[in-house]
């Protein structure tokens, strides 16, 4: 008898239910893997461009304090070159004058020196070296700022030293600018009182008296004071363009060339990572397992002198966001094809559109689109998918908007401090300070006090309301009640009122009608209250704490150059009248001369 066998009934193509959430599961899936694969290398991609970016800024931040630090040092060794009073000494030595008068002469120079030495404050040294090599003026100045002027039995001669042979064979009008290395003294390295190498940087130019090369100055420039500004960036070194460290944050690799250590770029990491170092364009880079960001500084007036800024961190601790996204990625995804296998049945064609809509903004942002949301039809998973789309693509907006927006500020900030501490003259600063201030934020009205004794005297105003301002000698007594100036110089606090017209501290200004808000910044140098800027906006709350953010440093930087300014009209004035009793003392010495020569 013949049995006839069932047939087997495969339960996959026997349904079409089934065969619809296998192609469901299947569509779902693959979709859901490559949106979501897709969509976490854009981001990844993106977030490590964007630490990437943030690394070279940041270097860029402290190479532009280090450049700020070095402007103007060219400059300076010029004037010195030029210096009246160190004239008037080379031609009251050359002329064979009576011994008084040619150290007089002296005297009036090495005042000038010391004067100047005083006014800048970022001099360790500041030489005037005869054409052989001996010291004739030397001005030191310790650790504390205070300057003094070297006896003649401690003068040392250094015709042995490059930077003499270097600046000595000049030409006229040039400068010579040293290697950044470790300051040598009766043969042996320098140290500071924190036990530290002393590290300079030497700028030299020929002094030429009567047409001929007669000498050298040379200003030595204590680097410590620039090097430390890079100990915050913790993990940040500086090298040379052989490699060897200027700055390390380990102590011991540092001035591997000057201590004859061999230690250098090349020595720690492999050649092409220390080719890649010393790019004169800034980067970032991956090797063995570290993160390396650099970034050149040319020296001011100097770009064939140039340093390099690096970064070196573990690839771990820089790229943590990117690992955290990566596991929060793949979570999201087997935990969204799990649901979708539970729910592919019954949800099939809710979940295939929102997936397909998914994946298009995902295009869309991977083509830089980053205004895309995705409709959210639903409050399941799918639903709440998108909702994390929008919301990732929403941060990633907001994250590159404030980095460009914190980039300006930055940039900003460094610009106009920059042009701050090169104007001297008190009268301009404050003008500069109100004008670019106003023409950079676009605040509605801005001027500035200055505290004299115990009263605000407005220094300068934008505009005509400003300049009527100054013309009425508008102030405000320090202890006034009612204003917002004063108490902002009292508390040392910036003071800010989102809408004036609500305050009742508010003293109102007929001239300034349309003030609605008003933010009053100290200007405090150190403890000491130098003054107040004022800036004011004519929109209720058109004044927030990114304003405070840029114009807290801004201030801080006009109290310094209002220090500057100040101590160069100090010096200037001190400068004139020991020029003018030079004059005198010349002229009276010049008088006896001449009736001794007559009577005899």
């Amino acid at each position: 008898m013949n049995r006839i066998m069932p047939k087997f009934r495969n339960p996959i193509t026997s349904s079409i239910r089934n065969k619809l959430m296998l192609t469901i599961l299947l569509v779902a899936a693959l979709a859901v893997i490559i949106a979501g694969g897709y969509m976490a290398w854009v981001t990844v991609t993106s977030l490590r461009n964007k630490t990437e970016q943030e690394e070279v800024v940041k270097l860029n931040v402290y190479a532009r304090n280090i450049s700020s630090d070095l402007v103007g040092l060219e400059q300076d060794v010029k004037f010195l070159s030029h210096s009246q009073s160190l004239s008037e000494y080379l031609s009251a030595r050359d002329a064979g004058l009576d011994d008084n008068l040619t150290a007089g002469a002296l005297a009036a120079a090495e005042q000038d020196f010391f004067a100047f030495a005083q006014a800048r404050g970022v001099y360790d040294q500041i030489r005037f070296l005869s054409a052989d090599g001996q010291e004739i003026i030397r001005i030191n100045t310790n650790a504390n700022g205070i300057s003094t002027i070297v006896p003649p039995e401690k003068l040392q001669n250094k015709a042995d030293r490059y930077y003499f042979a270097d600046t000595i064979t000049l030409p006229p009008g040039e400068v010579f600018v040293s290697p950044l290395d470790l300051n040598i003294e009766q043969g042996k390295i320098e140290v500071l009182p924190d036990g530290s190498n002393k590290p300079v940087i030497r700028y030299g130019a020929p002094v030429v008296h009567q047409g001929q090369v007669v000498g050298v100055i040379v200003t030595n420039v204590l680097a410590k004071n620039f090097l430390d500004l890079l100990r915050p960036g913790g993990s940040i070194i500086l090298a040379d363009q052989d490699g060897y460290y200027l700055y390390h944050p380990d102590e011991a690799k540092r001035w591997g060339r000057d201590l004859n250590t061999g230690i250098t770029l090349f020595s720690d990491y492999s050649p092409e990572v220390g080719q890649a170092m010393l790019s004169k364009e800034a980067g970032a880079f991956v090797d063995g397992g570290e993160f390396f960001a650099h970034y050149p500084v040319p020296l001011p007036g100097h770009p064939e002198i140039t340093w390099y800024m690096g970064e070196v961190l573990p690839l771990k601790l820089v790229f943590a966001p990117v690992y955290r996204f990566i596991y929060g990625a793949i979570a999201v995804t087997v935990l969204t094809l799990l649901i979708a296998a539970g729910a592919a049945t019954f949800i099939s064609r809710v979940i295939t559109t929102p997936v397909v809509k998914l994946k298009d903004a995902a295009l869309q942002a991977t083509a830089g689109d980053l205004t895309v949301q995705v409709r959210i039809e639903s409050k399941d998973e799918i639903g709440r998918l998108a909702a994390a789309f929008n919301t990732m693509i929403a941060q990633q907006r907001e994250s590159i908007a404030s980095l460009e927006k914190y980039n300006r500020q930055i940039e900003t900030v460094v610009d106009v401090s920059h042009r701050l501490t090169a104007i001297l003259d008190l009268s301009d600063l404050m003008r500069q300070v109100v004008n670019l201030i106003k023409e950079t934020f676009g605040y509605y009205h801005v001027h500035i006090y200055l505290l004299e004794g115990e009263t605000l005297l407005t220094a300068e105003g934008y505009g005509q309301a400003g300049a009527e301002m100054k013309r009425q000698g508008h102030n405000i007594p320090l202890n006034a009640p009612r204003s917002l100036v004063a108490r902002a110089a009292r508390k040392g606090q910036i003071i800010t009122v989102e809408n004036v017209r609500d305050d009742p501290d508010w003293l109102p200004n007929p001239l300034l009608p349309d003030t609605h808000s008003e933010m009053a910044v100290p200007v405090l140098l150190g403890q000491e209250i130098v003054g107040v800027l004022d800036v004011q906006s004519e929109k209720a709350g058109g004044l927030s704490a990114a304003d405070e953010d840029v114009l807290r440093p801004l201030a801080d930087q006009v109290a310094i150059a209002v220090r500057n300014a100040r101590v160069f009209a100090q010096s200037q004035a001190a400068l004139y009248e020991a020029q003018d009793l030079q004059r005198l003392y010349t002229e009276e010495a010049w008088e006896k001369f001449s009736a001794i020569r007559t009577t005899t």
